[in-house]
């Protein structure tokens, strides 16, 4: 029903303290009145919750005041004012109020970070492997700034419950759905990068978040439509994508986007064959006019436009 201190379930709990009976949701309470002691005890929480809430807000309101009244340094240019700059990071998806500010007081002088790459592991999102004989055997995360490390991961899960048609939404579940152990931490650690990396280009620039602009995450894919023993994939491969009704590259292709990795049979070799395959096919650049990209190249000032090289 929520949270206990939410808009649902308290007013349920004080009505159920107070007269022993709720309208609403009946069949989650006892037929058992709470003894006065506890309601008490409840009456007291609650009382100390909102005294709490009440003094988060205002360090909160005074932390945004202090954050959108000083000048702020961008990649390059002249200072802007705090306001205008937490307004372009909060035009990205997920990141709300206090993410901007946190990722403000944290990281200050953009100019600090030469790439969004040195940005990410100062966050603590860069993910570090251990090597042996040349192959890597497991992935370890550095540590990082904890409380932009956590400010980021919120910002992802805020992402994928408050804005799910966003295209950076789309790709975190289609990363859930092709992981068979440990989706859902690595999706959020993912995603959680990439908010990283777009905060990184909207403090630079100074600008809104335009997700046709992110690099290579969000390109435009054309994958020819084939069957499946067209693909140049190896027979075992083949055998298993067949054995799971995927008789066409399109039919792969979607799956690869939603839920390859927990099919039966496909595992790591198989989902790797397939994004090989998708990789090779990809377009390299959206389509636009080459005189278009050539102005887009000469007038950068500031870092490269991939942000999301991985």
């Amino acid at each position: 029903m929520g949270e206990i201190n939410g808009s649902v379930v308290r007013p349920l709990i004080e009505d159920f303290c107070r007269s022993g009976t709720v309208r609403l949701h009946r069949e989650y309470f006892s037929d058992i009145a709470i003894p006065p002691g506890v309601s008490l005890v409840f009456d007291q929480r609650w009382k100390r919750i909102d005294e709490l809430d009440r003094q988060i807000q205002v360090i909160e309101q005074a932390c945004v005041h202090l954050v959108d009244s000083q000048e702020w340094c961008l990649g390059g240019s002249h200072p802007v004012r705090g306001s205008q700059l937490r307004k372009n990071l909060e035009s990205i998806p997920g990141v709300g109020r206090w993410t901007a500010v946190v990722w403000l007081a944290e990281v200050g002088d953009i100019r600090r970070f030469a790439t969004a790459n040195r940005l990410i592991a100062y966050a603590g999102l860069d993910p570090s492997g251990a090597i042996s004989a040349g192959k890597v055997v497991d992935a370890q995360v550095r540590k990082g700034n904890a409380r932009l490390h956590g400010a980021l991961r919120n910002a992802a899960r805020a992402m994928l419950r408050h804005a799910p048609s966003c295209r950076f939404s789309a790709w975190a579940r289609a990363y859930l759905g092709r992981q068979s152990r440990g989706g859902k931490s690595k999706a959020l650690h993912a995603l959680a990068r990439r908010v990283g990396k777009a905060m990184y280009f909207c403090h630079w620039k100074n600008e809104p978040f335009d997700e046709s602009k992110y690099g290579a995450l969000l390109r435009e894919s054309s994958y020819p439509d084939c069957p499946v023993e067209e693909m140049g994939l190896s027979a075992g491969v083949v055998r298993i994508l067949k054995g799971n009704g995927l008789n066409t590259s399109r039919q792969v292709v979607d799956a690869f986007d939603s839920d390859l990795g927990r099919r039966p049979g496909c595992g790591k070799v198989t989902v790797q064959a397939v994004a090989t395959w998708i990789n090779s096919h990809r377009c390299k650049w959206p389509s636009e006019p080459r005189s278009a990209r050539a102005a887009t190249l000469s007038t950068r000032n500031g870092p490269e436009d991939c942000a999301c090289g991985e």
